[in-house]
């Protein structure tokens, strides 16, 4: 028999070391974080043979390293929280909706343990001020995001894992919704994919001296190998090829004549017909007779299921900061106003099945993997309230293709989480 909550923990393996994206820089009695654009490797005590692997293999300065996952269930080895410390202890730790853990900063007295109030017996919402409590000094310590992810690195040739930390907004968005493209790539597999750590510039918005400003950052990605991506495209085609299936229905004897190749759409045309809403974006009149038929659109009619809904509004997040440099006035996003919009419209549509923020909560996490509307950043809630449900006052009524894609995204939850359809 297990004994509950030591050897029940699921699997694991040794921890080796640490890969970081930055150092402390001292400056004069102080100390301050700095961000690199290369890995920043830390091996445990001990493991000089592991360490001077490594740095033969990549050198002191990687911005790219080999990676793979050892477990199919990616919270197993990947995971971001809202973390706040001290000098001497971790105060307290929140999924951005409840918190998890918090302790009294001077005692270390545990005053919410696994998500409930050790006072009041009830879950402790995460703070509106994003305050977790005091120091010894009595000042505020507020949460900050941090997602930790556990990898192997080939080239060790040990069942042993590298801890990747970063407290980038964009980096765990980003290695969140990667592994999940990546394992569905691969038929919900991403154990053993050979992967890539990466370290690249792009530009982001963030607050310089009180205003949102666009700044060149070192992010992380996690890509799969070339000659994997090759071989699972191959593979996929093979399996996808009407001549493979027209083989199998000839009569003995029957020779099968494939059908002469249409012409394809030249590369410059590609995604010009329609936006995310499928509104027209390249106005230019076709040259062509008047007779000539209109080109369909390679999207499906409104509305959409909610797979399509899912793949919109992600196309909208990742094009939404080009929208919005294109047209600021159409496209400007407000955070925590519109998210507060958006959330009373969402629990306004599902109000009367008393179902709270139960709805809002699953279709978030569905959609962007983010319970809490509180944690949306200003591409996500512009592209879920701009672009899909096309919302701009509290407790809109939805419209009618809104509302169905709507509810076609709760029906997806409810099956996703085994549960009886409500409605």
């Amino acid at each position: 028999m297990p004994i509950v909550g030591l050897t029940d923990r699921g699997l694991s393996f040794p921890q080796i070391g640490k890969i970081r994206k930055g150092e402390m820089v001292k400056k004069g009695n102080k100390t301050y974080p700095t961000d690199l654009d290369y890995f920043k490797i830390d091996f445990a005590e001990g493991e000089d043979e592991l360490s001077a692997k490594f740095f033969t293999a990549y050198g002191d300065q990687p911005k790219e390293i080999n990676i793979f996952l050892p477990f199919n269930e990616i919270k197993q080895m990947w995971d971001g929280f809202m973390e706040s410390y001290t000098a001497s202890r971790m105060l307290a730790r929140s999924d951005g909706e409840n918190v998890i853990f918090r302790c009294d900063g001077k005692t270390g007295e545990a005053l919410v343990m696994n998500a409930v109030n050790l006072e009041t017996g009830l879950p402790e919402p995460h703070p509106e001020d994003n305050v977790a409590g005091y120091d010894y000094k009595d000042k505020p310590v507020e949460y900050a995001p941090i997602g930790r992810l556990k990898v192997i690195i080939p080239e060790l040739e040990r069942a042993a894992y590298m801890m990747l930390t970063t407290g980038s907004w964009n980096d765990i968005r980003n290695i969140s919704q990667q592994l999940a493209g990546l394992k569905e790539l691969n038929n919900g597999t991403i154990k053993g994919i050979p992967l890539k750590l990466r370290r690249s510039d792009h530009e982001v918005m963030a607050p310089v001296n009180g205003k949102k400003t666009r700044v060149t950052k070192s992010l992380i990605s996690i890509e799969a190998s070339p000659d994997w991506v090759t071989a699972r495209i191959q593979e996929d085609k093979v399996a996808a090829f009407p001549e493979h299936i027209a083989h199998t229905m000839l009569e003995p004897g029957e020779d099968y004549i494939p059908e002469p190749v249409k012409e394809l759409t030249p590369p410059d045309d590609w995604e010009k017909d329609e936006d995310i809403q499928g509104e027209i974006v390249d106005e230019k009149p076709l040259e062509a007779p008047e007779t000539a038929p209109e080109p369909e659109s390679t999207l499906p009619s409104r509305p959409y299921s909610a797979e399509m809904v899912k793949v919109q509004v992600a196309g909208g997040i990742l094009k939404y900061a080009q929208l919005l440099e294109k047209d600021p006035g159409k496209y400007q996003v407000q955070l925590e106003q519109d998210g507060k919009i958006l959330a009373s419209v969402i629990d306004g549509h599902f109000a009367d099945a008393k179902l709270g923020t139960k709805a809002r909560y699953a279709i978030s996490e569905y959609l962007i993997g983010k319970g809490s509307t509180k944690t949306w950043t200003a591409y996500e809630v512009g592209a879920i309230k701009n672009l899909w449900l096309g919302v701009n006052a509290y407790g809109e009524i939805l419209g009618d293709v809104q509302s169905q894609e709507l509810m076609n995204v709760w029906h997806a939850v409810q099956i996703d989480q085994g549960q009886e359809i409500l409605f």
